[in-house]
């Protein structure tokens, strides 16, 4: 299938075609550059955090990880973002659901029929 126009020939759309695909390469090469570049800085800064990985066949290994891990978190004190979640009763599918509502509230959401629908939806799960 033959796109048509009378505005550009087909090399035009060739050579069009190309220098897209170019850009997408060169942005994807520095996508992987900037997530490689984060990485290192986040091994670099957080190197007094050790992670263990128990072994995926070692259900008491696991357990015990998994054990430790909620005794430190209950230990420590929870953060005034926490308290009022866990005051109001909020799960976290409630939460992303508040934050969705937000985002299009912000961006002129009540102006907009579409949007105006999408919020009910959103209201709708988040009350049922």
């Amino acid at each position: 299938m033959k796109w048509q126009s009378s505005q550009y020939s087909e090399s035009d759309i060739n050579r069009m075609q190309k220098d897209a695909v170019q850009r997408t390469r060169e942005m994807q090469k520095r996508a992987r550059e900037a997530a490689a570049q984060f990485n290192r800085d986040f091994a670099q800064n957080n190197t007094h955090i050790k992670h263990q990985i128990p072994p995926q066949n070692n259900a008491d290994t696991a357990r015990s990880t998994h054990n430790e891990h909620t005794e430190a978190s209950q230990n420590q004190s929870p953060l005034p973002l926490q308290k009022i979640v866990s005051a109001l009763g909020l799960d976290h599918e409630k939460i992303v659901l508040i934050g969705l509502m937000l985002i299009l509230l912000n961006d002129g959401g009540l102006n907009n029929p579409k949007t105006q629908k999408l919020l009910m939806a959103l209201a709708y799960l988040l009350f049922f």
